[in-house]
């Protein structure tokens, strides 16, 4: 690393926007590199302690210099240093990262120097995504535009990814979707007439779209993306309709990683957001739906290419050849779908009789799954036969884990409990849960499913659990919400899913006994739980209760079931649509 000018600042000068836009970008390249190139190269240890100590000061001249020019006025200006800043604390994230295992005391101190330098960045992005005019970039084709504007919100969504910093700054992630949602509407009122093409622009944007899904997932903020898959009224467009990816597909720019990483992170996004909310909102379950029929269905997720390595002895992935996406990836994704069906459930024999897809995926995930908890199993069993041995056995064991899951320090993913969590959590509350979740049994096996996971301690205090349903109370009261609110998250899922298949029972028996039982008797005599009758039916709008204790069925109009039925063959011709282009990357 260079060192860098040590002369006092001269004061930069006002670079307003003006026509020649190429000579303004030239001059702010030029200012940009005489201060800031010796922090293109940070290589080694003492090239990073320096760049801490010294980056901070230089970082603060430029945001002294957009807090006095403002953004009006001053596009080209802010986009230029944000890309800079953003690109600079990323590289330092990395060679932190990098150096981190060194039992340096410069090293360790060197990050709480530049730290606040990623949330000043970080705040001065949010307000240049939420108020610049996309106009000035997307019309100016001549210097790449849009382009440019991609890239800044690629470099800042990277302040964000929790493997890279100690940075908590989801709240960019709502900033971006605001900009990229303002770019849809202007390419669809033709207001930035100089875009070359509709085609263009979304080919263009496609990656970065991916990257705000992966890193809104990542960050714990999946409701950002909403606005990009909901539109805001009735009769505005969606940015991201259904076939927006089967009109771009064939353009060679599009890969199939961009392809598998669209349909997962967003599908992620949407049941997590599920989860999070207090009813189950079935527009996003069924939206959710699509994407995640659309993603396990691409040819080379085909359960057929992990079936064999699933049922086969030995440990994991040591004689598989390489995929794009390993065993361990395909099982977080049969985890979401598995989940997302069963809070999609409305009536007893969706629950009975959940089709074959879920059958297929259900028992994927178990055999691998239970698997790996096995091979985890048998790696802390090493650690008490040989010290030495164990701990490599074990480190490579949790690393190989972290990594294929995609979550290596972070703890709000909805899935984390998959990498994360201890033993007895994994086999209690995941694998336990999905076993029972798909017994065939009928009856019977919705009310061992609803008892075991009786976790009505989340709405009320009591003391009267059956011993298979306080044993999962347990288990969850020892979780630290602070430090893994992505294991409570999942277990609240959970706690939705028990409440859903007791409003089902109720739904399907109160109209023959609706009028001679009271609700709250008629759920005592179906299941041994603590569950109040309201604590049901607020998890999902099919019953509503009258101020006689009277429950009702909520109907859906017929319009809307026409409409879903035409959405299932839309899903299919997609799907297969899809799948014949996917084929041809492979």
């Amino acid at each position: 690393m260079a060192r860098a000018s040590s002369e006092p600042y001269q004061e930069m000068p006002e670079f307003y926007d003006h026509p020649d836009v190429p000579q303004l970008i030239s001059h702010i390249r030029l200012h940009l590199n005489e201060r800031l190139s010796p922090y293109d190269v940070i290589s080694t240890r003492n090239d990073y302690v320096r760049a801490a100590q010294t980056f901070p000061d230089i970082a603060m001249e430029y945001f002294c210099i957009l807090a006095k020019t403002g953004l009006a006025g001053h596009s080209w200006l802010w986009l230029s240093v944000l890309t800079r800043l953003a690109h600079i604390c990323t590289k330092l994230a990395q060679q932190r990262k990098l150096h981190s295992a060194a039992s340096d005391v410069h090293v360790a101190s060197a990050a709480a120097l530049y730290l606040p330098v990623f949330h000043q960045v970080a705040r001065n992005c949010e307000i240049f995504f939420d108020s610049a005019d996309l106009r000035v970039f997307f019309n100016n084709t001549e210097c790449g535009g849009l382009s440019r504007f991609l890239k800044c919100v690629n470099a800042s969504l990277g302040l964000c990814v929790p493997d890279k910093t100690h940075l908590k700054h989801g709240s960019i992630v709502p900033s971006v979707v605001s900009a990229l949602t303002r770019g849809f509407s202007l390419m669809c009122a033709h207001e930035s007439t100089r875009v070359s093409s509709e085609h263009e622009f979304k080919v263009t944007v496609f990656p970065t779209l991916v990257e705000t899904a992966k890193t809104a997932f990542h960050t714990g903020s999946p409701q950002a993306i909403l606005p990009l898959l909901f539109p805001n009224d009735p009769g505005s467009t969606v940015p991201l309709p259904d076939s927006f990816l089967s009109s771009i597909v064939p353009d060679p720019r599009i890969t199939l990683p961009l392809i598998t990483d669209y349909y997962r992170y967003f599908a992620f996004c949407l049941v997590t957001c599920v989860t999070e909310g207090s009813v189950i909102d079935e527009g996003t379950t069924n939206k959710a739906d699509i994407f995640l029929k659309v993603l396990i269905n691409l040819p080379h997720l085909h359960l057929s290419n992990y079936m064999a390595e699933a049922l086969a002895s030995g440990e994991m992935g040591l004689s598989t050849p390489p995929r794009l996406v390993p065993g361990v990836e395909r099982e977080e994704m049969s985890f979401f779908y598995l989940l997302n069906c069963l809070l999609r459930i409305r009536s007893l024999s969706d629950y009975v009789d959940p089709g074959y897809l879920f059958k297929r995926e259900r028992r994927f995930f178990i055999t691998s799954f239970n698997k790996r908890c096995g091979a985890e199993l048998d790696f802390s069993a090493s650690a008490s036969s040989s010290r030495a041995g164990s701990v490599a056995s074990v480190t490579r064991g949790g690393d190989s884990m972290n990594r294929s899951y995609g979550t290596t320090s972070a703890h709000v993913t909805l899935s984390s409990i998959l990498s994360e969590g201890s033993y007895k959590e994994k086999v209690r509350l995941v694998a336990e849960f999905f076993n029972l979740a798909g017994e065939s049994a009928g009856a019977g096996s919705i009310k061992r499913l609803v008892e075991t996971f009786d976790i009505s301690s989340l709405h009320h205090r009591t003391n009267h659990f059956r011993s298979s349903s306080h044993d999962v109370s347990q288990i969850f009261n020892r979780i630290d919400p602070q430090q893994y609110p992505g294991k409570i998250a999942y277990v609240k899922a959970l706690d939705m899913v028990v409440r859903l298949l007791q409003l089902v029972s109720l739904k399907c028996l109160n109209p023959s006994f609706g009028k001679s039982v009271h609700p709250a008797d008629l759920l005592a005599k179906l299941f041994k739980t603590n569950y109040s009758v309201r604590d049901i039916i607020s998890v999902k709008d099919l019953l509503d209760i009258d101020v006689n204790d009277q429950l009702h069925i909520r109907y859906r109009s017929s319009a809307s079931e026409a409409d879903l039925l035409a959405k299932q063959f839309h899903l299919l011709e997609t799907t297969r649509s899809l799948r014949n282009d996917v084929q041809k990357l492979i």
